[in-house]
């Protein structure tokens, strides 16, 4: 996928259009989300769509032995001749992928750096994208990956750590997949009924922002399945509890499931200044004509 970000928007097979890989737009993003940001987040760059390439397709890639992402510089090799500006991964990403659970993070970045150095990529990482769970499973499995949980008593402080780490690779932005709890999963937007857990999670975006923003990095929330997104309505009620703040659009979440109008979507789409959009077919399909279609985008 790829992400975009106007300055702040960004790619995970690629990010400007809901499902380009279909040739159709199928959600027309307001003219005044892409203008003067209303939150604390930033323009980035030269003003323009910064694009960079997601996780989601490059994990499944390494996964099936692609030898287009074989070494970080064969990684790096790809981004640089399909046009992007960087990826959207962290360096527990990263480890996960070239690495033994045990790197130290200062060998990580360091290597990693300078991978992209070598092959010309002036920027490692747009920003990165974070799992922050509820008391429910790791969605690393049995990786024994480090996972963010609100119920972590040390959950401010890892955030903060975590981010810190990540801006060494030149991450701007986090974009925060907010788990639901196990007693709302699967159950079709029951949270959106649920007052005090509405306000919790509001509470829980301002946290992560207020990270954020003392960092110098935008915030944006993802639209997903399985997330505290994935109900429109809910979403809106969030939005009406905690402070201003902005969304990434990963809209193949909704049009899946037919969501494409109704009163709580234009909300949600105003906030949209960060946009996953999906170019691989697979999972791990590197082989869409990117390098064609960020041409048309510029």
């Amino acid at each position: 996928m790829l992400g975009l970000a106007q300055g702040r928007w960004a790619a995970r097979g690629v990010a400007f259009t809901a499902a380009v890989s279909a040739g159709a737009t199928l959600f027309a993003v307001p003219a005044a989300s892409c203008s003067s940001p209303i939150s604390s987040n930033r323009v980035r760059g030269d003003g323009r769509h910064r694009i960079g390439l997601c996780g989601w397709p490059l994990k499944g890639a390494r996964a099936a032995n692609d030898p287009r992402v074989a070494t970080p510089r064969a990684l790096f090799d790809w981004v640089r001749e399909c046009g992007y500006e960087g990826v959207e991964l962290t360096v527990e990403d990263f480890k996960s992928m070239y690495f033994t659970p045990e790197t130290p993070a200062a060998v990580v970045i360091r290597d990693i750096r300078a991978a992209a150095v070598a092959a010309g990529v002036p920027r490692v990482s747009t920003g990165g994208l974070y799992h922050v769970t509820d008391g429910g499973p790791s969605p690393y499995g049995n990786s024994g990956r480090p996972v963010l949980d609100f119920n972590s008593s040390s959950f401010e402080e890892n955030v903060r750590r975590t981010l810190e780490e990540d801006m060494q690779l030149d991450c701007e932005y986090a974009n925060f997949q907010i788990h639901l709890p196990p007693r709302y999963l699967n159950a079709g937007g029951a949270h959106r009924t649920d007052e005090a857990y509405l306000s919790l999670c509001a509470s829980r975006i301002a946290v992560l922002q207020r990270i954020c923003h003392s960092l110098g990095l935008n915030c944006y929330i993802e639209t997903h399945i399985e997330r505290i997104s994935e109900d429109p309505e809910a979403f809106v009620k969030m939005m009406d509890r905690a402070p201003y703040f902005e969304v990434n659009g990963d809209l193949s979440h909704y049009a899946y499931r037919s969501i494409s109008r109704g009163q709580s979507l234009p909300r949600i789409m105003a906030r949209v200044n960060h946009l996953h959009c999906r170019m691989a077919r697979p999972h791990g399909d590197l082989s869409a004509n990117v390098q064609v279609c960020l041409r048309k985008q510029a």
